[in-house]
């Protein structure tokens, strides 16, 4: 995964962001976005100035919602469930929940890995955008330049 990020930033000290305008018209995703809109209902989320990734949300019939993101630099995605007031990242992707395992069961026959919370938040060598700290974690480096979400984040 490390080589990924290296291969795709180039120098960790001083990353270029070039990659995103390749991958943008590639449109990696369009089967697997065309998918999921069939069975969730789908909002695109990504931010462009933010986000290495796609950032999709999705709503099931149940009123549940998911967010998950599409690495930018690699076969890498984070599902995250989504409530009022709180995110909470499901752990366990062979889950008994229908909707988590029938979400994860699509983004791994697309030949997508999930990376895991425990690795999300680890530093790496790599500068981040963010102001508040130095080096960057393997969230901000496969999903968003800035900030990473933790197991269960209080939404203001």
């Amino acid at each position: 995964m490390l080589r990924s990020i290296s291969t795709a930033y180039g120098d960790l000290e001083n990353p270029s962001y070039s990659f995103i305008d390749k991958v943008l018209r590639k449109a990696p995703y369009r089967e697997l976005t065309k998918l999921l809109s069939d069975n969730f209902v789908l909002e695109d989320m990504t931010d462009l100035d933010e986000d290495v990734a796609f950032r999709l949300l999705l709503a099931t019939e149940n009123g549940r919602s998911f967010m998950v993101e599409l690495s930018f630099i690699g076969p890498y995605f984070v599902v995250f469930e989504v409530s009022d007031r709180m995110v909470h990242f499901p752990t366990d992707a062979l889950s008994i929940d229908p909707e988590i395992s029938q979400l994860h069961s699509i983004l791994v026959r697309f030949g997508l890995t999930p990376v895991s919370a425990e690795i999300l938040g680890l530093p790496i060598p790599m500068r981040s955008l963010d102001i508040d700290r130095n080096t960057g974690t393997f969230y901000d480096a496969l999903f968003s330049t800035y900030g990473s979400i933790t197991h269960e984040t209080a939404v203001e």
